[in-house]
């Protein structure tokens, strides 16, 4: 069975409440608006647990998962890995403004002289590299 995410409306992704909030102010909350704010809710709700699926990697909850292969392979490939790019982010940004900048360089082995055109090519193309960091 495949699962799709629907996508959101504007409604859906920040229902307005405005008039709720003034029923609880005059009346106080009743089971009836409860279910009312809930109903309201459900859509952003519904799309929610769908990213949660996904983001867990269920199986009905990432459409790649889904797909038929186009071709036999002897071993197939493991395509449910997740990689978390998001925190990937944050861990280089925290460990910059921590104090641990992220490292430039070039490399000054022989193939990186016969790729860059000699020794002096490599000398500057270091050079290069410093500056930049410096500034």
């Amino acid at each position: 069975m495949k699962r799709e995410i629907p996508t959101r409306t504007r409604d859906e992704l920040l229902p307005s409440y405005d008039a709720f909030v003034d029923e609880i102010d005059k009346n106080g909350i009743t089971p009836e608006l409860l279910y009312k704010i809930i109903r309201r809710h459900k859509a952003n709700s519904l799309y929610n647990k769908g990213l949660w699926d996904r983001y867990t990697a269920i199986q009905n909850g990432v459409p790649i998962f889904d797909r038929e292969p186009r071709y036999e392979e002897a071993k197939p490939i493991n395509n449910k890995i997740n990689n978390d790019f998001f925190g990937e982010i944050v861990d280089f940004k925290v460990g910059y403004f921590a104090g641990v900048p992220f490292a430039y360089g070039y490399s000054s082995t022989e193939e990186a002289e016969e790729v860059t055109g000699g020794k002096e090519a490599t000398d500057r193309a270091t050079k290069a590299v410093t500056d930049f960091v410096t500034r």
